[in-house]
């Protein structure tokens, strides 16, 4: 099991072209993988009217996972950049 360790817990949100409010992450204090890549769903709740849409947000890659017994901190601005490399239309 390896754990992540996120510096703020806050939320953040992802906005649809036109600006509409498509999807809301909400990231844990904590989280635990078992992969060898730390998604999206690992570190965050994702919040959306459309369940596939949520899948689909939640399996988004960010980083490969720490050693086994090591712990990676990261802080939501470091989710924030990853997810933005990645294509997605963050505002805070």
């Amino acid at each position: 099991m390896i754990r992540i360790t996120l510096t703020l817990a806050l939320t953040f949100c992802l906005l649809a072209p036109g600006g509409a409010r498509a999807a809301e992450f909400v990231l844990r204090a904590q989280c635990e993988t078992t992969g060898p890549v730390v998604t999206l769903g690992d570190v965050a709740d994702v919040v959306t009217a459309n369940a596939a849409e949520a899948k689909r947000l939640a399996a988004v890659e960010l980083f490969p996972a720490p050693p086994p017994g090591r712990q990676h901190f990261v802080r939501q601005r470091e989710v924030q950049d990853l997810l933005l490399v990645r294509g997605l239309n963050l505002a805070e």
